[in-house]
């Protein structure tokens, strides 16, 4: 599909890409929510890398049902494949 060639080329050019529209509002609406208590009571991060003044938040999948709707949408897979199969 043209769409998901153009977001691999950014992909392998930038190390990123941008899907936009790709997940409904009230997904992100509910991914905020469920995120927000975690972001409200964790730490702050504990060096350069992470960040002294950023929020981590790990396993969201285990943590926040919806970002599977992000995680499983057809062009995240699709570059996904590109990227990882065959292995």
């Amino acid at each position: 599909m043209e769409v998901r060639g153009f977001h691999l080329d950014e992909f392998q050019k930038q190390g990123y890409s941008v899907l936009e529209g790709a997940v409904a509002p009230d997904v992100v609406a509910a991914f905020r929510s469920e995120l927000q208590p975690f972001l409200d009571s964790g730490p702050f991060g504990r060096n350069d890398f992470e960040g002294y003044r950023s929020k981590r938040v790990y396993a969201l999948l285990a943590k926040t049902p919806s970002v599977a709707a992000m995680v499983e949408h057809p062009d995240v897979l699709a570059l996904v494949d590109e990227v990882l199969l065959p292995n």
